[in-house]
């Protein structure tokens, strides 16, 4: 069989760029697995959200203002770095599902403590949810890359 693969992949890149955002669109919708992911991607986004804002909200009422501040900052970079070793590790969906417990159980944890009288137990715990919740935003991204993508 003679074939050229250059040829093939130019005529069906040419067929992709000439498709309108209507009628991708409309691939988009008739996909039932593609409107599941991006139904789920949407509620988690939107909980993490409000995860991470009222986390950042909360950062200044932790101990010292400034440290407390500073740290919130902090403790999101590693996530930059561990999450997509994570994801090579684990995989796309397991990362996410480990980000998320961690976060749920981070804050169930802060539920129990009180902040006045542990302040330092408490800080520790509020910064493991605040990475937790920033890995988690990380890898949702990667997530939905990977489902867009297929």
């Amino acid at each position: 069989i003679d074939c050229d693969a250059d040829q093939i992949v130019d005529m069906s890149s040419r067929e992709a760029d000439n498709q309108t955002l209507w009628q991708t669109l409309k691939l988009v919708i008739q996909s039932k697995l593609m409107i599941t992911y991006t139904a789920v991607e949407s509620f988690l986004w939107i909980v993490d959200l409000m995860i991470y804002s009222a986390l950042s909200l909360s950062s200044t009422g932790i101990g010292s203002m400034h440290f407390s501040y500073i740290f919130s900052g902090l403790v999101e970079i590693p996530s930059y770095f561990l999450i997509p070793a994570a994801i090579d590790w684990l995989g796309r969906k397991p990362s996410v599902m480990v980000c998320h417990m961690i976060l749920a159980f981070s804050l169930l944890s802060m539920y129990l403590f009180d902040h006045e009288a542990d302040p330092e137990i408490f800080l520790i715990i509020w910064l493991i949810a605040k990475f937790a919740v920033a890995s988690a935003f990380i890898a949702l991204l990667c997530l939905w890359g990977r489902a867009v993508s297929d």
